[in-house]
């Protein structure tokens, strides 16, 4: 095996390092995300905060399929730490991990790094640190990290337009975790299993424009895509009972679809041949509604991740609704608290309307606040 192939996995800035015939190359399962949490009139609710704290809707790392749900809380003084006079009336926010949907309770390290924002959206105030944390199973939430900004006085005392821009709290939060490490130590082994794997799904995604190999031509919108049986069968139960009719267009190797944008379709395909999905940010929404109608629970996983943070005030009606319609409650769930801490905002959306005329959404909205 030559050493371009022994080493393909590894980064190429690292390649020169190995100088024995035995060696290991540990890789971290590396998760991050962004997060913006903006509190409305802090100065007039300001001893509310002191009496009861406040805890921000939960976000997650687009990247993890298993949607650990992180969130923060704000408090005057430091409740979680028991040396209070050192917090006494200070700002202080702090980073949670809710644990409701943790099966496996490994060791968790990482990275928090949040900033109190001005007007301009630069960072007037920064705390950052490295977290270590072991998770028991009898914990329903697990404090990670908190900091001290601020004294409280002196945050309301100081010029608005530093950091209560509008009266508003604006807060960004950076996380980046790692829960398992993985061992590669075997160059004559591993290297051969990883690239035949990304040479699997080169050789599949070759098939797609693959005429002369395909035993089935679909048609959307006017426009033909070769396919083949055995591919769409395997990886969608839903294909694979439309194959398996004795129909007319199956009779002909011929299927017609009308209800799927053609862009859609091209990435349905891909996904369904290779596993990935290109621009996911862009056509999360519309592969949401696609993956339930061919029952592709991954690719559905996929974009319910990429919508939980991708959620806007001109995102979050839509989100809310197609949540609703097919039953994703994680999803529903989490618009709709977004849709409540930006309440104006949305309601100045061009899809307002649509919400607003849902009866059965609207009354969600509200029952929520009870």
């Amino acid at each position: 095996m030559s050493d371009s192939n022994m080493f393909s996995f590894i980064p190429a800035s690292h390649k020169d390092c190995i100088l024995t015939e035995k060696w290991c190359y540990t890789k971290a399962d590396k998760y991050e995300c962004e997060y913006t949490w903006i509190i409305q009139d802090y100065s007039t609710n300001a001893s509310r905060i002191r009496q009861k704290g406040l805890r921000s809707s939960a976000f997650s790392a687009a990247n993890d399929s298993s949607k650990w749900e992180w969130y923060l809380e704000i408090s005057i003084n430091d409740h979680y730490n028991h040396n209070l006079q050192e917090y006494e009336d200070w700002l202080c926010i702090s980073l949670h991990l809710g644990t409701e949907r943790i099966h496996d309770f490994k060791p968790i390290s990482g990275n928090v790094t949040i900033s109190l924002m001005d007007s301009k959206n630069r960072k007037a105030n920064t705390n950052e640190a490295n977290f270590f944390v072991e998770l028991r199973g009898e914990d329903s939430t697990r404090n990670i990290h908190a900091f001290k900004f601020i004294k409280c006085d002196h945050l309301i005392s100081i010029n608005d337009d530093v950091l209560l821009p509008k009266g508003e709290l604006r807060i960004l939060c950076k996380l980046y975790f790692n829960r398992e490490f993985v061992n590669f130590t075997n160059p004559n082994d591993v290297p051969n299993q990883i690239d035949e794997f990304n040479s699997v799904t080169h050789d599949l995604e070759k098939l797609l424009d693959d005429e002369e190999s395909s035993d089935l031509m679909i048609n959307v919108n006017g426009k033909d895509y070769p396919a083949h049986k055995t591919i769409l069968a395997a990886r969608s139960p839903v294909f694979k009972a439309m194959l398996k009719h004795d129909v007319a267009e199956t009779q002909q190797n011929r299927i017609e679809i009308k209800d799927i944008d053609e862009n859609i379709f091209k990435e349905l395909l891909r996904y369904i041949y290779t596993g990935r999905v290109e621009n996911l940010k862009d056509t999360a929404l519309e592969l949401l509604l696609v993956a339930e109608k061919y029952d592709l629970e991954h690719l559905k996983n996929m974009c319910v991740s990429a919508l939980s943070v991708l959620l806007s005030e001109k995102t979050a009606v839509k989100i809310l609704i197609l949540s609703d319609l097919i039953n994703v409650e994680c999803l529903k769930t989490r618009a709709i608290e977004y849709v409540k801490a930006n309440l104006l905002e949305v309601m100045r959306s061009k899809d307002w309307n649509d919400l607003n005329s849902n009866k059965d959404l609207m009354k969600c909205l509200l029952d929520s606040d009870r």
